[in-house]
Parts: structure tokens; C-alpha cells; sequence
């Protein structure tokens, strides 16, 4: 009750107020806080604690509102179970917008790994997917472009190594005709020079007093001689 004209009002909250009647803690009730504008109030015979806010009028009366501790305690209950699960569900919310900005970049970027490891193994057959104007778009294009220059000059490399291998087998069959010419100009170039040799060894040594013997070996030795000149003379051609 308030001290200056003996008068006092309760707001109560599920609680009747005459359990309150006296400011002063009695058998029936205890302080259990006491803090400036408001107390917790312990009422024994009902075994429950009460906020007790307390206000000033202007006529010297005092205004006593109280309310359940149980009640303040139920609602911070299902307060921290509503935030709990407000939590919960930005965090899985949230968490699935990270994961799909995440698979949005490492998507991109896993695949290009991927075509460029075929690339180092000379396989340019895959290209990049169109992934947007952005940095990893840009990227995506230059690796599909070098991809493409680098198979051009593959198979132009593979085509002027196939003509390189057909030049070298040519050179060698050259070779080996020049080598083959070579012997075969020999042999026929030996062939009517040792005849000649002979034969105009015979003249020289008086093989023969017989005109007409020697007449042969004369023409045998001109024979030879026109066909050695012949043989000279296709070389030249050649």
C-alpha cells in the first residue's frame, strides 16, 4: 500500500490480486528479486513467482502490475524454439544458396580441368559448354579455341610427317636406283673394255699374220668401242 494516502491498485495477469495486497513480503509471499522498476515475488501459499512492475501517479498512487514468472518463462520457450528453428531453416536455406553458387563456379571449372587433361593427352574432341559473358565464359571460349588451333596443327603435323616418311622412303629407293645404276654402269662399262683390252693385246703381240684374223679382231675392238661410247653417252644424257 502505497505510504502517503493509504491507497494502491493491482493490474493482474491469471492471478487474483488480493494475493498481493500488501507491498510488504508477508507468510504469504517473499522477495526472491528486487531490482528498480520491477520485482519477482515468490507466492508461498501458491508455490509461483510474479513479475511485480511498479509505476508512479501523479496523485501519489501507485500502479502494481504483475504477471506469471511461468508464464514469461513459457513464452521465452517457445520464443527460443521459434528462433531456433527460424535458425535452422535460414541455415539450410542459406546453405543451399551457397551450394548452388558454389556448383555454379566449380562446375565450370572441374569440367575444364577435364577437357584440358584430354587435351595433354592429344584428345581435342571436347569443348567447353557455354557458360555465360563472365571471366569463366571468356575462359571457357579461349580453351575451346586453343583447342581447336592445337588439332588444326595435329593434323597437319601428322599430314607432313606422312609426306616426310613418303620423301625418305623415296630418297632411299633413289638411292638404292643410283646405287643399283652405278653397279650395273660398271659392269658395262667393264665388259667391252676388257674386251677391247684383249683383243687389241692380241694385235699388239702378233697373234696373228692372217689379214683376215687380225681384220676381226679389229672389228670385234670397234664394235666394243662404239657400244662403251654409247653407254658414255647415255650417261651424259642422263
Amino acid at each position: 500500500k502505497d505510504s502517503i494516502n493509504g491507497s494502491s491498485h493491482f493490474a493482474s495477469s491469471g492471478a487474483n490480486s488480493s494475493n498481493f495486497s500488501n507491498t510488504v513480503p508477508t507468510d504469504e509471499y517473499s522477495y526472491v528479486v528486487k531490482k528498480d522498476n520491477f520485482e519477482i515475488r515468490k507466492l508461498i501459499t501458491a508455490n509461483a513467482s510474479y513479475f511485480v512492475y511498479e509505476t508512479d501517479f501523479e496523485t501519489g498512487e501507485k500502479l502494481y502490475i504483475y504477471s506469471s514468472v511461468a508464464d514469461a518463462e513459457k513464452i521465452v520457450s517457445v520464443s527460443r524454439a521459434v528462433f531456433l528453428s527460424i535458425f535452422m531453416s535460414l541455415f539450410v536455406f542459406f546453405s543451399l544458396i551457397f551450394y548452388l553458387l558454389v556448383a555454379k563456379f566449380t562446375k565450370p571449372l572441374v569440367e575444364m580441368n577435364d577437357i584440358t587433361k584430354d587435351m595433354a593427352a592429344l584428345n581435342f574432341e571436347r569443348r567447353c559448354g557455354d557458360y555465360g559473358r563472365d571471366e569463366i565464359g571468356q575462359l571457357g571460349k579461349s580453351i575451346n579455341t586453343l583447342s581447336g588451333t592445337l588439332d588444326a596443327t595435329l593434323i597437319d603435323l601428322k599430314d607432313k610427317n606422312e609426306q616426310l616418311e613418303k620423301d625418305i622412303q623415296r630418297r632411299h629407293a633413289l638411292d638404292n636406283a643410283r646405287k643399283s645404276f652405278i653397279n650395273n654402269v660398271s659392269h658395262e662399262l667393264k665388259t667391252p673394255i676388257a674386251i677391247i683390252s684383249g683383243y687389241a693385246e692380241g694385235v699388239c703381240e702378233g697373234i696373228s699374220s692372217d689379214p683376215e684374223v687380225i681384220k676381226e679382231y679389229c672389228n670385234i675392238i670397234k664394235e666394243e668401242s662404239n657400244k662403251m661410247n654409247g653407254l658414255v653417252t647415255e650417261l651424259l644424257e642422263l
